[in-house]
């Protein structure tokens, strides 16, 4: 079976060299047309041997529209969104997309082998649709925008490996990173600022189990941390993943763990 990574809100490509090295096909979505236009440009060949697909649609958890509205951002061509923004709306102009649920789009395409979510503002949406319809995938990831995204993976019951990875560190943490490409094969890869980083088992650190994601939660910078969820790898007991948070809560949370005596600490 042809491995199949997903990215949910590509940008202008800046995983999509990773996600090529880690998958036979990449599916590529972007709903503002000209960064679908800097996709296709920077990777014509890939798209011509149809390694990569761009679709430039606006992917919902909703039904179908041929001519649905989508808001540009006037200042910064990364941070459009699908729902309308609910301040400095003066900010961002409309432009009609077409639109696709998310489950429609991914059995057009094939079983996910990675589905990366991120969709400004519409996150939490798309991956309550994805579980709630028990769509099949290896790894996913998504960013952290509040309690709900944590609350929302933590209550299935099949998933119980997790890590967390911090977006602001990604360019310093994983420069000249060791991953394993389609093939197994070791190499070293320098992931660019901006990125969303590994995902899997080139994420540095064990699996950490449900339990110890709820405690670590709590002391991770509120900001772009992103959650990733395994389906097949096995947590780590008595693990934190912790990811690159302010030193005063990595000593508040060891330190709490300590005086509780209740888990063996062990370190990344």
């Amino acid at each position: 079976m042809k491995k199949i990574i997903y990215d949910l809100g590509a940008g202008d490509g800046e995983n999509i060299p990773y996600y090529l090295l880690k998958a036979d096909i990449v599916v590529a979505v972007e709903a503002n047309p000209k960064l679908c236009q800097i996709i296709k440009k920077k990777f014509d060949k890939e798209i011509s041997k149809k390694n990569l697909i761009v679709e430039n649609i606006i992917i919902t958890n909703e039904i179908n529209n041929l001519n649905d509205v989508f808001y540009v951002h006037k200042h910064h061509i990364l941070l459009g969104q699908y729902p309308k923004p609910e301040n400095r709306i003066n900010d961002f102009y409309t432009i009609n997309i077409k639109s696709q649920d998310i489950i429609s789009f991914i059995k057009k395409y094939g079983e996910a082998y990675y589905i990366k979510i991120d969709l400004e503002n519409y996150d939490n949406k798309i991956l309550e649709k994805i579980l709630l319809s028990k769509i099949k995938f290896s790894y996913l990831s998504v960013e952290i925008n509040d309690n709900k995204t944590i609350s929302t993976l933590a209550e299935i019951e099949n998933f119980n490996s997790y890590k967390i990875i911090n977006g602001k560190k990604i360019s310093k943490y994983y420069s000249n990173a060791i991953i394993e490409d389609k093939l197994k094969k070791k190499i070293k890869y320098s992931f660019l600022k901006n990125s969303a980083g590994p995902f899997g088992n080139d994420i540095k650190g064990h699996w950490m189990d449900k339990k110890n994601l709820l405690k670590v939660i709590d002391y991770a910078n509120i900001g772009w941390n992103d959650l990733h969820v395994s389906v097949y790898d096995k947590a780590k007991e008595n693990y934190y993943n912790i990811p690159e948070c302010k030193f005063k809560n990595l000593v508040k949370f060891y330190l709490k763990n300590f005086l509780n005596k209740i888990f063996k600490i062990s370190f990344c």
